[in-house]
C-alpha cells in the first residue's frame, strides 16, 4: 500500500540538486532513472557548473522536455557552490541530492518518501551500490540489511567509520527544514559532504535505513578526489578537525572515535597525493597527523582495515606505503574497467 498518490504532478515534495561538471556520457542515465520514477511529484535541479562539453546542452534538451526540470548554467566554482545555489533554488519539502554520473532506482523516491512517513524521521538512508563503467555491480558503499531507525548521533559515527553508511550526502533524503541554516563549505574541495553532514545531523532527530532503495554509484577516475594535489584539498584536514574538535567539546565521544579516524583517513588521502616537488609544509601536516594518532586508529576496531594497515605501514616509512598505494590502485583501476 503506498502512502502516496503517484499518478501525475502536483504538489512538489522532492527537490532533487545534481551539480554537474563533463558529464556528457553520464548525464542521460542520471536524468533518466529520475524521469522514470513511479513517484511524480518532484523537481529537478541541474547546476552546470561551467562545463566545457556538450554536459549543458544536453540538459537543456531535457528542460524542454519536461517541466518539472530546470537548468542553472554559472561558471566553474566548484560542487559546494553549486549544491549551495540548488538548494537555494528548490521549492521541494524533501531535498536529494545525486552526483551527475550516478542514477537511482526506478522506486527510489517512493521508498525514501514511505520511510520518511512511516518512520517519521528527518533523513533517510539509501543502499548504496558500486557500479563499474561497464554496468556490472561490483560492491556496496554501504549495504542495509534491513528497515530501522537510529540515532542521528550514532549515523554521524557510521558515516565517518564509512563501515555501514557512506560520508556522502548522496544516497539519503532529507527534510528541507534542517538544511535552513546549513550550507556545503565552498573553499573546500575534498570532504565538504562531510562537514554539511555534520551539521545536518546534529539539527535531525533520527535516521531511518531504507533497504529497498538503491542509489548507484559510477566507478571512474576523474573526480576530485582521484585526481592530481591542489593546496585547496588541505581544507579537508581542516574540515575533519573542526569535527574531532566540536564533537570532543560537546562530549560526543563516539563521533569523536570516528572523526578522529575519518581524519587519518583523509591525512593519507592527501599524502598519496604529494610529490618531492610538493611544498614540505603539506607534507608535514599530514605525517605530523597520522604519527599523533595512528595508534588509536590502529586500537579501533571499528576502523576500515586500509586504514589500519595504512597505519601500520607508516611506521616504515612512505616508499612502502606509496608502493602499497600504487598495487591497490591498480587493482581499482582493472575492477573499473569490467
Amino acid at each position: 500500500m503506498y502512502l502516496f498518490n503517484l499518478t501525475g504532478v502536483g504538489e512538489i515534495l522532492i527537490s532533487v540538486i545534481v551539480p554537474l561538471y563533463n558529464v556528457e556520457l553520464y548525464i542521460g542515465k542520471c536524468v533518466t532513472s529520475i524521469l522514470e520514477q513511479t513517484y511524480c511529484d518532484w523537481e529537478l535541479i541541474l547546476i552546470n557548473d561551467g562545463s566545457q562539453d556538450d554536459s549543458g546542452k544536453i540538459c537543456d534538451e531535457y528542460a524542454k522536455q519536461d517541466s518539472r526540470i530546470k537548468v542553472i548554467h554559472q561558471k566553474n566554482q566548484g560542487v559546494s557552490v553549486a549544491r549551495n545555489i540548488g538548494i537555494e533554488s528548490s521549492l521541494g519539502d524533501y531535498i536529494t541530492f545525486l552526483d551527475a554520473d550516478d542514477y537511482i532506482s526506478e522506486r527510489y523516491f517512493e521508498h525514501m518518501l514511505n520511510c520518511m512517513k512511516v518512520f517519521s524521521v528527518d533523513v533517510v538512508v539509501a543502499n548504496m551500490c558500486e557500479v563499474a563503467i561497464s554496468g556490472v555491480i561490483v560492491g556496496y558503499q554501504n549495504k542495509i540489511a534491513q528497515e530501522e531507525v537510529i540515532a542521528s548521533n550514532v549515523a554521524m559515527a557510521r558515516c565517518l567509520y564509512e563501515r555501514q553508511l557512506s560520508p556522502s550526502v548522496c544516497g539519503k533524503m532529507f527534510k528541507r527544514d534542517i538544511w535552513k541554516n546549513e550550507k556545503f563549505p565552498e573553499n573546500c574541495v575534498l570532504a565538504e559532504d562531510i562537514w554539511a553532514l555534520y551539521n545536518v545531523l546534529r539539527v535531525a532527530k533520527n535516521v531511518a535505513l531504507c533497504n529497498k532503495a538503491v542509489y548507484y554509484v559510477y566507478l571512474r577516475g576523474g573526480s576530485a578526489q582521484r585526481s592530481v594535489f591542489s593546496p585547496h584539498k588541505m581544507a579537508a584536514l581542516d574540515v575533519c578537525e573542526k569535527i574531532v574538535e566540536d564533537s570532543y567539546s560537546n562530549l560526543q565521544m563516539e563521533i569523536y572515535k570516528a572523526a578522529t579516524a575519518k581524519l587519518v583517513a583523509v591525512s593519507f588521502q592527501i599524502l598519496l597525493q604529494l610529490s618531492t616537488e610538493t611544498p614540505k609544509i603539506y607534507h608535514e601536516r599530514c605525517w605530523n597527523r597520522i604519527k599523533k594518532d595512528r595508534y588509536t586508529v590502529i586500537l579501533d576496531t571499528k576502523v576500515k582495515n586500509k586504514t589500519r594497515v595504512a597505519c601500520f605501514l607508516s611506521f616504515f616509512g612512505g616508499k612502502l606505503l606509496k608502493a602499497a598505494f600504487i598495487l591497490s590502485k591498480r587493482v581499482k583501476q582493472y575492477i573499473c574497467k569490467l
